[in-house]
Parts: structure tokens; sequence; C-alpha cells
């Protein structure tokens, strides 16, 4: 149906208002997708995320790393020298059968990552993931997003401040 008039007053009201183009590059390829938002759409919801829980705010990057692997997958990091001091806050909820994660960090990130048992799209709202799927190579800014299939295998580098939100999409 139409979505009804104001903003969304949670990440779940913002999912369910959203319409999504997916543009495959190819069978059994990754999709660059680019979200068609409404006009009522305001990305500072997305940013707040609000309606879900808190389920870290840590400066232990080992802390975090374990619970991205346990959400997302086999997961592989290492905090670049250099970068600003590590921080990061993840947020959780579910829309339907979709697990939901808020992620909003600093500190610059090298990832290694396959993808396992379900899908994940990756939504950045601020900063830019640099990736590399399966030897293709993505850049994720705010606007578009990253489709990773199961099977998926990932290296990818951070900017210093980055907001995303994951949505994991599971296996039929």
């Amino acid at each position: 149906g139409a979505p009804s008039a104001g903003p969304p007053s949670s990440v779940v009201g913002l999912w369910r208002r959203r319409h999504w183009q997916i543009h495959a590059r190819g069978r059994g390829q990754n999709a660059a997708i680019h979200a068609s938002p409404l006009v009522a759409l305001k990305p500072q919801l997305l940013r707040e995320a609000p309606g879900l829980r808190t389920v870290l705010h840590s400066h232990d990057f080992d802390q975090w790393e374990a619970l991205v692997a346990s959400t997302l997958g086999h997961h592989r990091s290492r905090l670049l020298a250099g970068s600003v001091p590590f921080e990061s806050q993840i947020r959780c909820g579910a829309v339907e059968e979709f697990q939901v994660l808020h992620l909003r960090g600093s500190g610059k990130v090298q990832m290694l990552r396959e993808q396992c048992g379900h899908g994940v799209l990756w939504l950045p709202l601020q900063g830019l993931t640099q990736e590399w799927i399966n030897g293709n190579n993505y850049l994720a800014e705010p606007g578009m997003a990253l489709l990773f299939r199961p099977g998926d295998a990932m290296r990818g580098l951070t900017s210093e401040q980055l907001t995303g939100v994951s949505i994991l999409i599971p296996e039929h």
C-alpha cells in the first residue's frame, strides 16, 4: 500500500516506506543498489536509528570484531595504524524476518570476510567503504548500497568515520 503521511517513527517504519531498485551487474554477480527515497524521507532518522536497542558501545576493537563475526559471518579485521582512536556503537532490531544492524564507528579498519548462510544489504549513511567482492571493486557511499550474497568473498577498507545499516537477508 501507499506510505502514510508524515515521517516514520522508527527504522521499521522507514524500512516499510523505502523503495529499492536493484541493478544487477550480471547473473550470479553482486548488485549495485540505488535507493529511491520518498519526498518525506528524513536521512537523519536512519542515522539516529530510533527503535533499535544498543548491543555494543565500546572502544575495544576485539569486542567489536567478535560481535560483527557473530552477526554478519566469518570476519577478520584490523585497525590501521595512524587512524583516529577506535570507537563503535552497534544497535539491533528486526523488521519481520530481517535483522537490522545500525553501525557507527571511528577508526580506519581493514576487513576480510566471507559471507555465510545469509545475505547482507549494506547501506552506508556517512563515510565510505571500499570493497572488493569476489574480485570486483566497489565504492559504497551514502545514497547507494551493496548486496553481499552467501559465499561472497569480501575484503574492504573503511573511512575513519562511518555510519551505516546492515540488513541481514535470511537464506530461503
